[in-house]
């Protein structure tokens, strides 16, 4: 993976781990990602980064469904990284 490769997939997933806290939700509220990444070259060091992060989201092995998408390039070129995803919402209690 280009250099910053790793470090952005890091910061996508803590960015994900965060906007779920918002609402009240984790990651297990996840259903499905998609991932955008840029060249066929950084596929093996992304998987390495998610496994490692979806170990502590998901412990039980566990993973939801993802589809992954590799890509010329992102919307401004030093982007090599983008998830987007949905989420269950857990009820208020309102």
């Amino acid at each position: 993976m280009r250099e910053a490769g790793p470090h952005q997939a890091r910061l996508v997933f803590a960015a994900i781990e965060s906007l779920l806290a918002s609402q009240g939700a984790n990651p297990a509220d996840l259903i499905k990602p998609t991932t955008f990444i840029v060249g066929r070259d950084t596929l093996d060091e992304f998987n390495t980064v998610r496994n490692e992060i979806y170990a502590g989201w998901f412990p039980e092995g566990e993973f939801p469904g993802n589809t992954l998408v590799l890509v010329a390039g992102l919307a401004a070129e030093s982007l090599l990284v983008e998830i987007e995803g949905s989420f269950v919402c857990p009820q208020s209690g309102r």
